[in-house]
Protein backbone atom coordinates (compact mmCIF):
# COMPACT_ATOMS: atom_id res chain seq x y z
CA UNK A 1 0.00 0.00 0.00
CA UNK A 2 1.60 3.47 -0.98
CA UNK A 3 0.86 6.36 1.62
CA UNK A 4 -0.32 9.28 -0.39
CA UNK A 5 0.18 12.74 1.81
CA UNK A 6 0.60 15.94 -0.52
CA UNK A 7 1.76 19.36 2.50
CA UNK A 8 -0.51 22.02 1.32
CA UNK A 9 0.07 25.60 2.43
CA UNK A 10 -3.31 27.26 2.86
CA UNK A 11 -2.59 30.08 5.39
CA UNK A 12 -4.47 28.60 7.88
CA UNK A 13 -3.07 29.97 11.20
CA UNK A 14 -6.16 31.85 12.84
CA UNK A 15 -5.03 35.05 14.49
CA UNK A 16 -4.47 35.19 17.99
CA UNK A 17 -5.47 38.75 18.99
CA UNK A 18 -9.10 38.02 18.70
CA UNK A 19 -11.05 39.71 21.41
CA UNK A 20 -11.70 37.46 24.42
CA UNK A 21 -15.22 36.16 23.40
CA UNK A 22 -14.86 36.58 19.61
CA UNK A 23 -14.50 33.21 17.85
CA UNK A 24 -12.31 33.75 14.72
CA UNK A 25 -12.30 31.99 11.29
CA UNK A 26 -13.13 28.28 11.85
CA UNK A 27 -15.12 29.12 15.23
CA UNK A 28 -18.91 27.60 13.71
CA UNK A 29 -19.51 24.82 10.94
CA UNK A 30 -20.50 27.58 8.59
CA UNK A 31 -17.29 29.37 8.87
CA UNK A 32 -15.15 25.97 8.30
CA UNK A 33 -11.75 26.41 7.08
CA UNK A 34 -10.85 24.19 3.64
CA UNK A 35 -8.29 22.00 4.26
CA UNK A 36 -6.92 19.20 2.26
CA UNK A 37 -4.36 16.37 2.31
CA UNK A 38 -1.22 16.93 4.26
CA UNK A 39 -0.42 19.16 7.43
CA UNK A 40 -3.44 21.62 8.02
CA UNK A 41 -1.73 24.13 10.14
CA UNK A 42 -3.83 25.63 13.04
CA UNK A 43 -4.63 28.40 15.90
CA UNK A 44 -7.97 27.70 17.73
CA UNK A 45 -7.05 30.58 20.34
CA UNK A 46 -9.93 33.24 21.13
CA UNK A 47 -12.48 30.14 19.31
CA UNK A 48 -15.69 29.93 21.24
CA UNK A 49 -17.39 26.53 22.11
CA UNK A 50 -19.89 26.10 18.70
CA UNK A 51 -22.83 24.48 21.15
CA UNK A 52 -22.70 21.14 18.33
CA UNK A 53 -22.26 18.06 20.45
CA UNK A 54 -22.50 14.14 19.47
CA UNK A 55 -22.14 12.17 22.37
CA UNK A 56 -22.65 9.06 20.36
CA UNK A 57 -19.61 9.84 18.43
CA UNK A 58 -17.23 10.22 21.52
CA UNK A 59 -19.10 10.74 24.64
CA UNK A 60 -17.32 14.30 25.56
CA UNK A 61 -19.43 17.46 25.68
CA UNK A 62 -17.63 20.03 24.03
CA UNK A 63 -15.63 23.15 24.64
CA UNK A 64 -13.24 25.65 22.85
CA UNK A 65 -13.44 24.28 19.23
CA UNK A 66 -12.44 24.90 15.16
CA UNK A 67 -13.95 23.74 12.46
CA UNK A 68 -12.25 22.55 8.71
CA UNK A 69 -14.00 21.24 5.90
CA UNK A 70 -12.38 18.95 3.51
CA UNK A 71 -13.63 17.32 0.30
CA UNK A 72 -11.84 13.87 -0.17
CA UNK A 73 -9.69 13.73 -3.44
CA UNK A 74 -10.95 9.86 -4.25
CA UNK A 75 -12.68 6.84 -2.48
CA UNK A 76 -11.06 4.97 0.59
CA UNK A 77 -9.41 5.12 3.91
CA UNK A 78 -8.78 8.35 5.17
CA UNK A 79 -6.48 9.50 8.27
CA UNK A 80 -7.51 12.37 9.72
CA UNK A 81 -4.94 13.54 12.78
CA UNK A 82 -3.81 16.11 15.58
CA UNK A 83 -1.65 14.44 17.11
CA UNK A 84 1.15 17.73 16.04
CA UNK A 85 -0.58 20.33 18.45
CA UNK A 86 -0.03 21.58 21.34
CA UNK A 87 -2.92 20.81 23.22
CA UNK A 88 -5.50 17.67 24.37
CA UNK A 89 -7.85 17.79 21.45
CA UNK A 90 -11.22 15.80 20.39
CA UNK A 91 -11.92 15.08 16.93
CA UNK A 92 -15.09 14.37 15.07
CA UNK A 93 -15.31 13.80 11.19
CA UNK A 94 -18.88 14.49 10.06
CA UNK A 95 -21.25 14.70 6.77
CA UNK A 96 -24.47 16.33 6.20
CA UNK A 97 -26.19 18.46 3.65
CA UNK A 98 -25.48 21.35 6.09
CA UNK A 99 -24.45 22.32 9.18
CA UNK A 100 -27.89 21.97 10.99
CA UNK A 101 -28.22 18.54 9.73
CA UNK A 102 -24.90 16.56 10.66
CA UNK A 103 -24.45 13.03 11.12
CA UNK A 104 -20.97 11.84 12.77
CA UNK A 105 -19.29 8.88 10.91
CA UNK A 106 -16.53 8.47 13.36
CA UNK A 107 -14.73 10.31 16.21
CA UNK A 108 -12.03 10.06 18.64
CA UNK A 109 -10.44 11.13 21.81
CA UNK A 110 -6.62 10.21 23.44
CA UNK A 111 -4.92 8.47 20.48
CA UNK A 112 -1.72 9.91 19.97
CA UNK A 113 0.76 11.85 21.72
CA UNK A 114 0.56 15.52 20.87
CA UNK A 115 3.85 17.65 20.55
CA UNK A 116 4.50 18.19 24.10
CA UNK A 117 4.90 14.27 24.85
CA UNK A 118 1.39 13.73 26.43
CA UNK A 119 -1.01 11.17 24.73
CA UNK A 120 -4.04 13.36 23.99
CA UNK A 121 -4.11 14.05 20.48
CA UNK A 122 -6.95 12.32 18.61
CA UNK A 123 -6.63 9.92 15.69
CA UNK A 124 -9.02 8.32 13.62
CA UNK A 125 -9.53 6.27 9.81
CA UNK A 126 -12.92 7.17 8.11
CA UNK A 127 -14.03 5.56 4.07
CA UNK A 128 -14.61 8.45 2.45
CA UNK A 129 -16.40 8.84 -0.98
CA UNK A 130 -14.21 10.86 -3.92
CA UNK A 131 -15.62 14.23 -4.26
CA UNK A 132 -17.61 13.79 -1.00
CA UNK A 133 -17.44 17.12 1.72
CA UNK A 134 -16.60 16.07 4.94
CA UNK A 135 -17.29 18.29 8.10
CA UNK A 136 -14.23 17.97 10.72
CA UNK A 137 -14.51 19.24 14.21
CA UNK A 138 -11.51 19.47 16.30
CA UNK A 139 -12.44 20.74 19.87
CA UNK A 140 -10.44 21.16 23.36
CA UNK A 141 -10.53 17.92 25.53
CA UNK A 142 -11.65 20.90 28.58
CA UNK A 143 -12.62 24.20 29.13
CA UNK A 144 -8.96 26.56 28.09
CA UNK A 145 -7.84 23.61 25.96
CA UNK A 146 -7.08 25.47 22.81
CA UNK A 147 -4.33 26.74 20.84
CA UNK A 148 -2.10 25.84 18.12
CA UNK A 149 -2.56 22.74 16.36
CA UNK A 150 -1.85 20.40 13.16
CA UNK A 151 -4.80 18.50 11.77
CA UNK A 152 -3.15 15.71 9.42
CA UNK A 153 -5.10 14.32 6.59
CA UNK A 154 -3.49 11.34 4.56
CA UNK A 155 -5.33 8.55 2.47
CA UNK A 156 -3.47 5.51 0.77
CA UNK A 157 -3.98 5.51 -2.62
CA UNK A 158 -3.28 3.43 -5.18
CA UNK A 159 -2.98 0.23 -3.56
CA UNK A 160 -5.20 -1.75 -5.99
CA UNK A 161 -7.02 -1.21 -9.45
CA UNK A 162 -10.19 0.58 -7.43
CA UNK A 163 -8.35 3.89 -6.30
CA UNK A 164 -5.44 3.93 -8.58
CA UNK A 165 -3.44 6.99 -9.02
CA UNK A 166 -3.58 8.45 -12.27
CA UNK A 167 -0.49 10.99 -12.86
CA UNK A 168 -0.61 13.35 -16.14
Amino acid sequence: MKLTSIALSFGLAASAAAAPGVGVNGDTCADALVVGLGANAFDSTGNTDSGFHDPSCVSRDGFEDIWFTYTAAASGNTTFETCGSAYDTVIRVLEGPDCATLTCLAGNDDACATSTGTNFASQLNVSVVGGQQYLIQVEGWSAGAVGAGTLDISQALGDDCTDAVRVV
